[in-house]
């Protein structure tokens, strides 16, 4: 294979600034540079590589090379993250000899650290790297709401990649509007205030700009372990009648005490959010809920704005990795909605030249919502941020009105917490 001969990087570089200059490209980065490499094109650089992509994994963490580029304020990328098992497929299809290639995922230290966490191997290995990778790209494409929980167990990776960022100058706290919740498990009055401060431990915070209660349901848990109780027929053990008005007080303690700027709710129905203004000295200013298409929820919608208070909407893509997530915690998977392949959705993504993600969301946002959808994967970021240079008509937005099918449109039913149905304070409705 003949080369170019040494690499002017400066010059290439140069070149790389240009496309920022004229706007086809918002970063620019490096992949599979070494130290001096990078020294060098920093050097003369206008603007500084946002981001370097290199192998890393347990086997090949790299650490002088990732504190080098941190210190230069550049975000890592990590490819490879569980050693590349399928390589040699790549070296047959290219004719070349298969290699020993390391086994990760059968390292006994990786197997006792997944069994203790109960997860695969794969996940304590690729789990951190990819959610750090996402919210990096997250941020290079502009995005500066960051929607957590702590049931979600990634705020500490949250908090480290934040953390770095501050550190750089590239951002300042004020910047970026963070929000997580209230666990399941500490729907209690004398819970709020400590899992509030686990939180804020966890993202290296002094307060987060949206505290909402995750759910209108408190479940019994281990103290030891924060594992939920299971009764003896296999049913979530939960803590009664949610009594809303004492949880609420606490919640607003939290904005008293300067933990929270704001605080809201997750999961609600219009009559638990009724009993929650009845007593509240601070009104919730957000509702998170499940809303796309499909699931369109006009009446809490409706009632939400009337009441001042502002509406997220999860899943808003209709969730279509949630029977990755069943199957995670054991369920079977259960039929979902392709809100993405539906015809109408796809003639309006024609029309306006958009990806028919970029539609349902467009039309979200026209409905006076906030969608947050989730991805990992940079493009899709991207995709999904270039929502505000086109708008649907009269026409189109009647068209997307029609696929509403009500609560047989929901995804999230929660009817995976096995026993919670029979709870009064159950928000889903048959």
């Amino acid at each position: 294979m003949e080369t170019e001969g040494k690499t002017d990087h400066a010059a290439i570089w140069k070149k790389m600034e240009e496309q920022v200059d004229a706007g086809r490209t918002k970063t620019i980065g490096l992949s599979n540079y070494t130290m001096a490499q990078i020294q060098t094109v920093l050097k003369s650089a206008r603007i500084k590589p946002a981001n370097l992509q290199v192998e890393l994994h347990v086997y090949l963490q790299q650490p002088a090379l990732v504190d080098f580029c941190k210190k230069n304020g550049i975000t890592v990328v990590a490819y490879c993250p569980l050693g590349s098992p399928g390589y040699n497929n790549f070296l047959k299809s290219l004719g070349q000899e298969p290699k020993e290639l390391p086994d990760i995922l059968a390292d006994p230290v990786v197997a006792k650290i997944a069994k203790k966490h109960s997860k695969t191997p794969a996940q304590i290995s690729k789990d951190e790297t990819e959610t750090a990778a996402a919210i990096n790209a997250a941020l290079e494409a502009g995005y500066r709401h960051i929607d957590t929980a702590y049931r979600y167990e990634n705020e500490k990776i949250i908090g480290k990649v934040l953390k770095e960022w501050f550190a750089s100058g590239k951002l300042k706290r004020e910047d970026v509007f963070i929000t997580t919740k209230l666990p399941l498990h500490a729907v209690h009055p004398d819970r709020v205030e400590p899992f509030m401060k686990k939180s804020l431990k966890n993202l290296g915070l002094d307060y987060v700009d949206l505290y909402l209660i995750h759910f209108p349901i408190g479940f019994k848990y281990d103290e030891g372990t924060e594992k939920l109780k299971i009764n003896e027929k296999g049913e979530i053990e939960t803590e009664g009648k949610t009594d809303h008005a004492a949880i609420w007080k606490k919640m607003e303690e939290q904005v008293d005490a300067g933990r929270a700027k704001t605080i809201g709710l997750s999961n609600y129905t219009i009559a638990q959010i009724q009993t929650v203004l009845k007593s509240a000295r601070i009104k919730p200013a957000n509702l998170q809920v499940e809303i796309h298409v499909y699931f369109q929820q006009h009446p809490l919608v409706d009632f939400c704005h009337k009441n001042g208070i502002t509406v997220v909407a999860y899943s808003p893509l209709g969730s279509p990795g949630y029977n990755k997530f069943l199957k995670n915690m054991g369920q079977e998977p259960k039929e979902l909605p392709d809100i993405l392949a539906d015809p109408v959705v796809g003639k309006i993504a024609k029309k306006h030249s958009k990806t028919p993600a970029q539609v349902v969301l467009r039309f979200l946002i026209q409905r006076g919502l906030a969608p947050i959808p989730k991805s990992v994967t940079p493009k899709r970021l991207q995709e999904n941020i270039n929502v505000f240079d086109f708008v649907l008509d009269d026409g189109d937005f009647k068209e997307l009105l029609k696929l509403d099918l009500g609560e047989k449109g929901r995804v999230c039913d929660f009817k995976l917490f096995k026993g919670i149905q029979n709870h009064p304070d159950f928000p889903v409705k048959g």
